[in-house]
């Protein structure tokens, strides 16, 4: 997505995306602060996505009946 953004003069709009996903503005102290709710949260749901692929693609045991 770099490759294509850059060879249409633009530069680092990716960037900026993640940064302002994770950075909100603060008013009062005029400053940026790390969002930490939305990181975390998308951090869980990214882990859970990753755990609910194992469980249902992982391939099946079949165990020996005696």
């Amino acid at each position: 997505m770099a490759i294509i953004e850059a060879s249409k003069g633009k530069s680092g709009p990716t960037l900026n995306k993640v940064l302002r996903f994770c950075y909100s503005y603060d008013p009062q102290g005029q400053t940026y602060v790390l969002n930490i709710t939305k990181v975390s949260g998308s951090i869980i749901l990214f882990f859970a996505l990753v755990l609910l692929l194992y469980l249902v693609l992982k391939p099946k045991k079949k165990g020996k009946l005696n």
